[in-house]
Parts: C-alpha cells; structure tokens; sequence
C-alpha cells in the first residue's frame, strides 16, 4: 500500500475547489431544469478527476482531460447564461 500525504497547500485547494462549485452550483440553479443537471454533472465530474488526479497520481494527461471537462461545463453553464439574459432582456 502507497503512502500518501496531503499537504496544507492541497488542503487549500480542495477549499477552493468547492468555494468555486458552490458559486457556480449558484448560477446553475437560475437555468431551466434541462439543462442544469448536464451541466452541474460535467462541472463536478470534471472537477473531481482533476483535483483528484493532480493529486494523488500526478498523471498529467488525464488532469488535463478533466480541466477540459470542467472546461466545457463552465462554457456551457457561460452560453446558456448568455442566452437566457438575451430572453429576458427581449
């Protein structure tokens, strides 16, 4: 069995980690019921392969995937947003 030891630094992240999916699990909640629960699913998923990754394995390939992952979630949570400004403001 593998030794690991989690540092201050990365107890640091992991709070800002969740201080950031809460703020965006906040946006999420004003969209249509559609398409929150895909979006809230890519940002958590995303999330959780690369803080987990970065670290416990260091396998830089597969943080990035999941950065991208998260990536894609926040685009998307970004669009839809903008979109529903736009129906509001017409």
């Amino acid at each position: 069995m593998v030794e690991t030891e989690i540092v201050p630094s990365a107890i640091f992240n992991l709070l800002l980690w969740i201080i950031l999916l809460y703020l965006l699990k906040r946006q999420v909640d004003k969209l249509e019921s559609t398409d929150r629960r895909k979006i809230m699913n890519l940002l958590v998923i995303g999330s959780i392969i690369c803080y987990s990754v970065s670290l416990y394995s260091g396998d830089i390939i597969l943080g990035f995937f999941g950065g991208l992952i998260f990536l894609y979630g926040y685009l998307l949570l970004l669009y839809k947003s903008f979109k529903l400004g736009l129906r509001e403001v017409q």
